[in-house]
């Protein structure tokens, strides 16, 4: 049985693509008449991101604070350097943007800082937490408010008592399906007038988090046909299985899958990179190096 190797590389990549389509040029038209590809081995690198202003516009995270009058619901705006982030990294990077502001608190004793909003990965019910920290008054004399760019007061704990910044999830940023709460949505809820609050309070997220938007990838090719199924052009689908992000992915299937090749004459081998969705990708490195075998059927 004739078989037949192509290899594709960085060479092949279609400029402004996003790393997602890949051309390889045969030196002559190939008149293919009852033959079949399969993807023989892949190597890439893991170098999607999950949070990507252009993407996924899930980049923005909105909260409350207190002004300098120690009046809280001054609205601020962290944006989120596009990148790979786990929650605990994201709510690393968030309360580092806190400290800058001088969002947070001080024990005048201990120097120790208290951030009133944290993420936390809950596996246990496949969500995420959020949880707040009540904020102390003035009369609470043992702290101090943050200092940083922006300027901000305790409450009067008379007029203002003690109370929780709140999170706002804006329909005008996505990150509300990263963490996996409702559009529109802010937490913690209203409480009644007097009514009493806990130092601590936490809020599952409702919905599925989406922190990860890519959770397999499908190649496509133009080498590719089926009647049954939709898309009807998939050559391979793969994960990047146990691979952290930057990790490189090696595929190297040992029962290779051949898809029938539609008849005809080609000037060009096709292969384009999809989310689970058939989305678009946006890969960030094009180093990869993928084997193709054609044979006779």
């Amino acid at each position: 049985m004739n078989t037949q190797t192509i290899v594709l590389n960085r060479n092949n990549v279609v400029s402004g693509t996003n790393n997602t389509r890949y051309v390889y040029k045969f030196p002559k038209k190939l008149d293919v008449v009852n033959q079949e590809i399969a993807l023989a081995s892949l190597n890439m690198y893991y170098s999607w991101r999950n949070i990507d202003s252009s993407m996924y516009n899930n980049n923005v995270f909105t909260y409350t604070w207190w002004d300098s009058a120690g009046v809280l619901g001054t609205e601020y705006n962290i944006i989120i350097p596009d990148g790979n982030y786990s929650i605990t990294t994201l709510s690393a990077y968030l309360q580092s943007q806190m400290f800058l502001k001088g969002h947070f608190i001080v024990n005048k004793n201990t120097m120790a800082k208290t951030y009133l909003i944290s993420l936390i990965e809950n596996p246990t019910y496949y969500a995420c937490e959020i949880t707040f920290n009540l904020c102390p008054t003035q009369q609470q004399t043992i702290y101090l408010a943050g200092t940083g760019n922006t300027t901000w007061a305790l409450p009067n704990g008379t007029t203002q008592p003690s109370d929780y910044p709140k999170v706002i999830f804006k329909t005008t940023s996505k990150l509300y399906n990263f963490l996996g709460f409702p559009a529109g949505s802010s937490y913690p809820p209203n409480f009644d007038v007097g009514a009493s609050k806990p130092a601590i309070y936490d809020v599952l997220g409702p919905n599925v988090p989406e922190t990860y938007p890519v959770s397999s990838i499908n190649i496509q090719s133009n080498f590719c046909y089926s009647n049954i199924a939709i898309p009807n052009n998939i050559l391979f689908t793969f994960s990047q299985g146990n691979s952290a992000y930057g990790d490189l992915i090696i595929k190297d299937p040992q029962n290779l899958i051949w898809c029938k090749i539609p008849d005809g004459i080609y000037n060009q081998l096709e292969l384009t990179f999809v989310d689970q969705d058939f989305n678009q990708m946006k890969i960030l490195d094009n180093q990869l190096n993928i084997t193709i075998l054609l044979r006779d059927i």
